[in-house]
């Protein structure tokens, strides 16, 4: 298995979101850094990803709220598979549009250096 994989590596995975439910892993971290790589989720319903915008454009384009996606995911070097049924997004009351679906994959934060990780 190479070691610079091409996908979307999960950094937090939002509480009760569909990422949770189906058992996504984000980034552990402890005081001296990085203890854990999270999940690298490289193909969404069989598209190859690159970057988290191909995951929202991909559930904006062709998915609704309620529908199913399969997420091919390398777990520490290991490929499974995954089924998650997709949310409305949490909007505040004040906003009338209904809301797009969503995976709930948390915020990407900084990132240090990870040996062996290519983060091109």
């Amino acid at each position: 298995m190479p070691q610079n994989y091409k996908g979307v590596l999960v950094a937090s995975v939002q509480a009760a979101s569909p990422a949770e439910k189906v058992g996504l892993r984000g980034l552990a971290q402890n005081d001296s850094g990085i203890s854990h790589l999270g999940d690298i989720i490289i193909a969404i319903d069989g598209l190859l990803l690159r970057q988290i915008d191909d995951i929202i454009n991909y559930i904006e384009l062709h998915k609704n709220v309620g529908d199913t996606v399969k997420l091919t995911v390398n777990r520490n070097g290991k490929i499974i598979e995954l089924t998650a049924t997709l949310q409305a997004r949490p909007t505040p009351p004040s906003q009338l549009t209904t809301s797009p679906p969503t995976l709930g994959l948390g915020p990407m934060p900084e990132i240090p250096q990870i040996p062996g990780l290519s983060q091109h």
